[in-house]
């Protein structure tokens, strides 16, 4: 996922990611649609700017994804 250009909303004072109310992390495809869903102590990052464990969430929920639409 290194060349990964989805926005994601991360609330960094609370370790977050902003989630779907069924836990799955939001990916954004552009910069604009992720700042209107920021507030607070959300900020806009790309997943390369993310703390590795973080990252590692991110991949775990696309792995997860991929195995669901290839069953």
């Amino acid at each position: 996922m290194k060349n990964c250009t989805d926005y994601y909303l991360y609330d960094q004072a609370n370790d977050t990611l902003v989630r779907f109310d069924n836990g799955d992390i939001i990916f954004y495809g552009d910069k604009d649609e992720a700042e209107k869903d920021c507030y607070g102590n959300e900020y806009i990052v790309q997943y390369n700017d993310l703390p590795k464990h973080k990252k590692l969430q991110v991949t775990e929920q696309v792995i997860r994804q991929l195995k669901l639409w290839n069953n």
